[in-house]
């Protein structure tokens, strides 16, 4: 009888032995792919630049109240992430009068499109709209 209890624990602890084996294979895998993941992601960013492009939407503006509303469309072409994007735009019209309007943006993430929309109070349209844009690059 002392002989089939000894087998019994035997063959327990090989399953144990199994067990322990199987679950420190499948945590090593783990910390593999994380620590891969890790390297690929600091080593496979490019260097460039972040590069934002702003467009006005002309053809969608709309009068209110006394204003005018000009859709504006910021976006993030590389794949990098831009903090405080301040986009200033400057409406000078036909007699050299100018009307400057801000647009903050948070956080841009890399590939993303912000639409946005400022106002002036006059046609925008109708002078030379320029912009100045600034980031910081987190």
């Amino acid at each position: 009888m002392s002989r089939s209890k000894s087998e019994r624990d035997e063959a327990q602890e090989r399953r144990s032995e199994k067990v322990e084996a199987v679950t420190l294979g499948i945590s090593l895998l783990i910390l593999l792919v994380l620590f891969s993941l890790v390297i690929f992601e600091a080593l496979g960013r490019d260097g460039g630049p972040v590069v934002i492009r702003v467009e006005p939407a002309f053809q969608k503006v709309r009068r209110e109240e006394g204003l005018y509303y000009l859709p504006v469309q910021v976006v993030n072409e590389s794949n990098h992430t831009a903090a405080d994007v301040a986009i200033t735009f400057t409406l000078t019209g036909e007699r050299g009068e100018a009307e400057t309007v801000a647009l903050a943006i948070p956080l841009l993430g890399g590939e993303v499109t912000i639409h946005g929309v400022v106002a002036f109070s006059r046609e925008p349209t109708a002078g030379n709209l320029r912009h100045v844009l600034s980031y910081i690059d987190p």
